[in-house]
């Protein structure tokens, strides 16, 4: 649904009052939402087009991304992280779908000659929570500490800002590595996206009342 990390945090911005929600009926207080930088494509050839995707095998991870990679015409093959490597070296896949900041500590730019910025996912979304029971037993004093602690040290906005510079970075990195970065063009992107629309229905199967109220409330803050 994101293109990238400005558009992820707009998104997040705008469930979080969903997401407070949510996480309190499992007692935990919500403190801050982190992020993990954007989902690419690790490739033995450049997948520059829709039809570059057809027939591909491609590393996933979850059900989602299985979708999504259903839906633009490739195979979806879901392996653990570290079977990535050999994976992409053997052959046994045409490409990987994670982060480029996997590129160099994971050695990918050895076996993996591509890296295509489909934006997969604009971001992975985390929680930092506490709970609230836990935070409920502290004195005042101390519960008010905790959270002078979060807003002095500006935890949300570094962690969001860190991925965005390890994201920069990696692009980079991949370049001097070695690899072709590609930039499908925007009508192709934009084709992905509208594709990759039938996986929505799919996840709301499992997520019902709640995950259509949530995907609302992203679909409005995003535009789409």
């Amino acid at each position: 649904m994101t293109g990238g990390l400005d558009e992820h945090r707009k998104a997040a911005n705008a469930l979080r009052p969903f997401f407070t929600e949510q996480l309190a009926k499992r007692g935990l207080k919500l403190l801050a939402i982190n992020a993990w930088p954007t989902q690419q494509l690790f490739s033995l050839a450049p997948i520059k087009t829709i039809g570059d995707w057809k027939g591909k095998k491609i590393r996933v991870y979850g059900a989602d991304s299985a979708n999504t990679a259903r839906a633009l015409g490739a195979a979806p093959l879901s392996l653990g992280f570290g079977e990535v490597y050999t994976a992409l070296e053997k052959k046994t896949v045409d490409g990987a779908i994670t982060s480029a900041t996997n590129a160099e500590p994971m050695k990918f730019f050895e076996v993996a000659k591509f890296i295509n910025y489909w934006h997969i996912a604009g971001a992975g979304s985390e929680w930092f929570v506490v709970n609230q029971k836990a935070l409920d037993g502290l004195p005042k004093d101390l519960q008010q500490v905790v959270m002078d602690a979060l807003k002095e040290v500006r935890l949300e906005d570094k962690e969001w800002e860190d991925a965005a510079a390890w994201d920069t970075r990696a692009k980079q990195r991949c370049a001097e590595l070695g690899m072709s970065v590609i930039e499908p063009g925007k009508d192709e992107i934009e084709k992905a996206r509208k594709l990759a629309r039938t996986g929505w229905d799919t996840w709301l199967t499992r997520t019902g009342a709640d995950g259509k109220r949530g995907m609302d409330m992203a679909v409005k803050a995003l535009g789409r």
